[in-house]
Parts: C-alpha cells; structure tokens; sequence
C-alpha cells in the first residue's frame, strides 16, 4: 500500500488539471525534476505532489526503466473531454479510479472501515494493518501524514464553512461530499447523499482492469467482497449498491450493467472494461443528453 509520496499536501483545485497540460505537451521528466516544478509555477514538493496524484487517481503511468511520465488512457479521455474538470462525473471517475490502486484512498473507503470514526483510530488502524502486512512497525509520522492527506482531501467540514472562491482551497473531491467532519464532536462519518455515476460503478466493480484485450466484450458476475467493495467506495452499503446498479442499468442498458437473481440472491453483472473506455461512455452519454435537449 502506498501511503507516502504525496509530500504532505491534499489534493488541491487545478491541480489535476495542471498535470494533465503539462504532460499532454509532451513533457515526460519526472515530477521530481526541479524543471517540471519550474514549468508548473509551483514549488518542488507541490511538483512532487502533483506527480503522485496523477499517479494514485490513475491520470498518468510512469516507465519503470526510463521513469518518464505519460498520460494513462483515463487521462487521455479526460482531457478531450472535460480538461478543466468543472463536471461532478468527471470527479466521480477519477475517485472510481483510485479505488483501483493500492493506496491510502482506497483503504480509507475499505469496507472493513466503521461507519463513524475519530481521526486518532482511524491512524491507530492504519499502524496495526500495516505492521502485519511487513512485518515491521512504520513510522509513526508517516502514518498521521498519510491519514491527514486523505482526510482533507475528500472531508467536508459540518457546519459548512463558506469560502471565499478566489481563495478556496478546499479539495475538489471534496465534492463527492463522501465524508463529512464534524468540527464539534472532533468525528468522521461516512455520508453520500448523491448518486454516483454508473460509470463509476462499472470502474470499481472491474477493479482497474486495464488490459481486458478479447474480454473486453465478455460479461462477469462481482463476488461478494468485490460488490462491498464497490458500494463502500461509491458512499453506499450492500444493499443500496443494488439499487445504484439497478439505477446504471437503466441509464446504460443491461449491455453495460444488469441486476438479476440467482437462487434467491441478488446479482451484479457487468461488461469488462476498462477505466478508459467506462469514461468514455460517460462522455458519450452526456454529450448524448445534451444533444437530446438542445
């Protein structure tokens, strides 16, 4: 699990964005290259920080020999169609991604969490997790850092507190409103009154299949985990991730997603893709409604 890279900072507005120009005008060096951070106006630990968000919301992937930086496939999508990020659903695919990566986001949205949480179980869970996974104890500092950047990055704080627009800085994933904080009780719960797209539903539910080559028109039924997995990542429990899936069936066709019964039990079945190819079929969709009503 990746819990360090991130140089202590939350995901900031534009940050993304700014990434994916950089690396769609063609520059391959390094994040951590101070020229990369000079070409970006920003410091080089934000540089550094850009380079890992690109990397853990599954905008860019990096050669492992010559460890230049491209723009994924996803990343490609995203910038022909919605580069500025201003949709909520494009916000929807880029968290549906990182729940594909080994990272402190997606344990953050790991079923195995509790529904409500302080900040200090949160870092004593993380400790013990990672102790057993290497045998080792981490560092207790990169443990209150790590579980600081995800906090911040998706935690809306009740009451809400208005910001002035020329100086928010608030995460823009903050906008799923995934998790809310409530400053008087120093508690995290997990909430999501909206409705995530289908599309991100079909991004979790294949777990970062990226290479899906001749499934890539084969359908699967999600097990168990992997369905409680998808619902906890998308704000939902087991039994109203069935009726989110439900929902995308409608939107997209039973082509895309289908809800059905085996032996008594509901059953979510969905077409293997990749997270490209689901956020290309958001884009579609929308650009298919907007055409309808104009």
């Amino acid at each position: 699990m990746r819990i360090v890279g991130h140089e202590t900072f939350y995901l900031r507005p534009s940050w993304l964005t700014k990434g994916i120009f950089h690396l769609k005008d063609g520059n391959a060096k390094p994040f951590n290259n101070p020229e990369v951070a000079h070409d970006l106006g920003v410091g080089r630990n934000m540089a550094r920080s850009i380079g890992w968000w690109l990397q853990v919301t599954g905008l860019s992937t990096i050669n492992n020999k010559s460890k230049s930086t491209k723009l994924s496939a996803l990343g490609e999508v995203i910038f022909d169609n919605d580069p500025y990020m201003t949709r909520l659903g494009t916000w929807w695919l880029v968290h549906a991604s990182s729940m594909t990566q080994d990272t402190i986001l997606k344990w953050l949205f790991s079923f195995s969490r509790t529904y409500r949480f302080e900040r200090s179980a949160l870092m004593s869970e993380l400790f013990r997790e990672l102790t057993q996974q290497k045998g080792k104890e981490p560092a207790q500092k990169s443990i209150q850092k790590a579980v600081s950047v995800a906090l911040n990055s998706y935690a809306v704080e009740i009451p809400r507190v208005i910001a002035d627009p020329e100086t928010n800085l608030k995460s823009p994933l903050c906008r799923l409103n995934l998790i809310q904080y409530f400053s008087s009780s120093n508690y995290y719960q997990r909430y999501n009154p909206m409705t995530a797209t289908p599309e991100a539903l079909g991004i979790c539910l294949n777990g970062g299949c990226n290479n899906p080559d001749d499934l890539s028109f084969s359908f699967r039924t999600s097990d168990r985990l992997q369905l409680l997995q998808a619902a906890f990542a998308l704000g939902h429990d087991s039994l109203s991730i069935h009726d989110l899936a439900f929902q995308g069936q409608k939107i997209l066709g039973n082509e895309f997603i289908e809800v059905g019964s085996l032996n008594g039990v509901k059953t979510v079945q969905f077409k293997v893709m990749d997270s490209a190819e689901w956020a290309r079929e958001y884009y579609n969709r929308i650009l298919s409604d907007f055409r309808a009503v104009a």
